[in-house]
């Protein structure tokens, strides 16, 4: 052992240099990469995770100044020695930009892997992962789509993990050598590079399906699942089934069409596919322990699940949009339990009080219902959900039209009219939808900003529209928990303490 902290540990082997990875600290990597360049008889340098989550972007930080990291991974990608990097789960942010510095990267391709730089690392991955790929990054990619690309030099699965490393490592220490960048791709890392530097990203983050990843083995939590008439709960179901579990569903239909998606991006392989095809059962076929009942099938309903020996069934609240995976808890007996299944497959579980709407759909009412006054008031759709980034991950009249309004009226009574006529995405263009439809505007009302001249889009007036609108908007979330502003999916989060009883009443 060359050198071991809480971080990391360096190892030495021959010529084979192995260096595994429990989370990141900058400074034991500096001191790490000076012991390898000092060694004159290593040529290869292994970099590892401890575990699947160790390349994941939310345990893995190299520095929050963008010059000492842009700085650092400089250095190490000029180190003498040959660099490899082994990915075996999630690798997204800072884990990310250290494996894009090495020379070569190889992978295993499971449900968990995925490959996202994000918008919060600026230390130079967005000019390498051009010089790989020939594109800049956009949405996360699956092991084989990395492969596909150029971002990945070898994807395998899990089961020939040992066999592809060794096989590597062998051919490696036969002829090391360093890749090369071509001089036209060299000078157009550097340009991407400074402009990285200057770059504000201020987009939310990019949708990596609905498949969360594992926080620990699912088979030791419960035995099997059963779905009835419950929609909400099929991510939770194809993310059981992925990871070896059997669910019982009344309609599979969804379920088999996720799948094939999945299956299509290449995270399984379509003899896997095959395998989980057979592992989702009819209902009564076998008993299950868990039983997810949905009450209506709207994304935005209340499930109870049943829990056996437990006779008191415990209410749940997911999320209507995939992205966000906290989950709303109710509490009561079987509380614990299932609260270990949620985080076993990747979910957050929030515990409210046992309420009829539970607290996040009363709270997105009151920030829903509040973007509509603003699209009566004049304020222009598309500014409206703009501004709300600062507030939000999800804009709210985007997320409205991908609901539909025959959901979203429940919670937005004033949009019924727009259901009435048969409309389901109202605020923006379905056949364009980065283009809003004014016909929104038009039909809830004629204010003060409806009809504007172009000198309105100055800057001072533009700014000050802004600020209407965000005040307008933070007023909404003002004074809430913390935890359920996280679960409506909130940015700006207050640490007020709130009656989140409260949270009931429900928009007018």
């Amino acid at each position: 052992m060359l050198y071991e902290s809480k971080t990391l540990e360096l190892s030495c082997e021959g010529s084979v240099a192995t260096l595994v990875l429990h989370g990141a600290g900058l400074a034991e990597l500096r001191h790490s990469l000076d012991l390898v360049r000092r060694n004159p008889f290593l040529e290869i340098l292994l970099i590892r995770g401890a575990h699947p989550n160790a390349f994941d972007g939310d345990c893995f930080r190299l520095t929050d100044h963008d010059e000492d990291g842009l700085q650092f991974l400089r250095e190490f990608e000029a180190i003498p020695v040959v660099t490899l990097a082994l990915l075996t789960g999630p690798c997204r942010g800072g884990g990310l930009e250290l494996a894009l510095a090495c020379d070569y990267r190889i992978a295993t391709a499971t449900p968990d892997s995925w490959y996202e730089l994000g918008t919060s690392t600026r230390w130079g991955g967005i000019g390498r992962f051009y010089s790989l790929t020939g594109q800049y990054p956009g949405t996360a990619l699956t092991a084989r789509e990395a492969n596909n690309c150029g971002l990945i030099d070898h994807v395998f699965s899990l089961r020939r993990e040992k066999i592809e490393l060794r096989t590597w490592l062998d051919r490696l220490v036969r002829s090391p050598r360093k890749r090369k960048l071509s001089w036209w791709r060299s000078r157009i890392r550097r340009r991407i590079d400074l402009r990285e530097l200057e770059r504000i990203p201020n987009t939310s983050p990019a949708n990596r399906s609905f498949v969360p990843k594992l926080s620990q083995p699912i088979r030791t939590i419960c035995s099997g699942l059963e779905l009835r008439d419950c929609p909400q709960a099929v991510p939770l179901a194809i993310t059981y089934l992925l990871h070896g579990g059997t669910v019982c569903v009344d309609e599979p239909s969804d379920i088999r069409s996720a799948l094939a998606e999945i299956a299509k991006r290449g995270t399984i392989t379509p003899l896997e596919l095959e395998k989980i095809q057979k592992r989702i059962l009819p209902p009564g076929s076998v008993s299950m322990p868990w039983v997810f009942t949905g009450t209506a099938n709207n994304p935005l309903s209340i499930v109870t699940v049943s829990i056996r020996p437990f006779s008191q069934p415990v209410r749940l609240g997911f999320s209507p949009l995939p992205e966000n995976h906290h989950v709303e808890v109710c509490d009561g007996h079987a509380r614990r339990q299932l609260t270990r299944l949620l985080d076993a497959t990747g979910y957050e579980a929030v515990v409210v009080p046992d309420q009829a709407e539970l607290s996040v759909r009363p709270l997105l009412a009151r920030f829903w219902d509040e973007a509509v006054r603003l699209v009566a008031e004049g304020y222009p759709i598309d500014l409206i959900d703009e501004v709300s980034d600062s507030v939000s991950h999800f804009p709210p009249l985007r997320t409205m039209d991908r609901i539909g309004m025959d959901h979203v009226t429940q919670l937005v009574p004033r949009l019924r009219v727009f259901t009435e006529l048969g409309l389901d995405a109202v605020f923006y263009h379905p056949d364009h939808p980065e283009e809003p439809n004014t016909l929104a505007q038009a039909m809830l009302g004629f204010g003060p900003r409806m009809n504007v001249d172009e000198d309105l889009y100055e800057e001072p007036n533009l700014d000050e529209l802004q600020n209407q609108i965000r005040q307008r908007l933070t007023q909404v979330i003002n004074e809430q928990d913390r935890v359920i502003l996280q679960a409506a999916g909130f940015k700006r989060l207050q640490t007020s303490p709130v009656n989140v009883s409260s949270l009931t009443r429900t928009a007018a």
